[in-house]
């Protein structure tokens, strides 16, 4: 147990030096931006609703008009917004983001205790 404490102490110092004490962050309303998010937010609302509304979703007006934008040639992350879509529409474009950008530093967690207590009846595979 003290092995787990340890490696879980590790991590949460590794957090705080590069991301420094989230003291009242409001992860719903707040976003932890690089340099820019904009558009990955409004690529988190608009795959969604342009899919419920019957809209081709490659195809858009929203900006570039009056010719619009062939999102195929952006980086729009279409198979997040839709994976995305039930969190994005109970807590909103930001919380979804946040999430996002904080998902692959839990999963270093979570995989360690897995990995580090391997099944004696299975046979891994390399």
């Amino acid at each position: 147990m003290k092995k787990h404490f340890s490696v879980l102490a590790i991590f949460f110092a590794l957090a705080l030096i590069f991301w420094g004490i989230p003291i009242h962050f409001d992860f719903i309303n707040s976003m932890n931006i690089g340099v820019d998010p904009a558009f990955y937010l409004w690529s988190l609302k608009w795959w969604p609703y342009a899919i419920s509304h019957g809209i081709n979703p490659f195809l858009t007006k929203a900006f570039w008009a009056p010719f619009g934008q062939n999102l195929a040639w952006t980086t729009s992350v279409p198979s997040i917004a839709i994976l995305m879509w039930p969190v994005t529409d109970l807590l909103g474009p930001i919380f979804s983001y946040n999430l996002i950008i904080y998902c692959p530093h839990l999963s270093r967690l979570f995989f360690y205790y897995p990995s580090s207590h391997p099944n004696p009846n299975s046979q891994l595979i390399l």
